[in-house]
């Protein structure tokens, strides 16, 4: 995660350990699913677009 934290916005972060926590009720990305992240992260809509918007680049991870 130290990783991924220098790549992303904190506010960003947050909104993805909620979607990852939200794969503990719903495996799928299906209707259901897309509800959960508001329920614990009202902004959840808003910052998923945020995340969406950033550049995507490749990491190295030195395991």
């Amino acid at each position: 995660m130290h990783q991924l934290g220098q790549a992303k916005p904190r506010e960003r972060l947050e909104y993805i350990v909620v979607h990852e926590r939200a794969h503990l009720i719903e495996p799928t990305h299906d209707a259901q699913f897309s509800a959960l992240p508001a329920l614990f992260l009202p902004q959840a809509a808003e910052l998923r677009r945020l995340l969406n918007a950033l550049p995507v680049s490749h990491q190295a991870w030195n395991y």
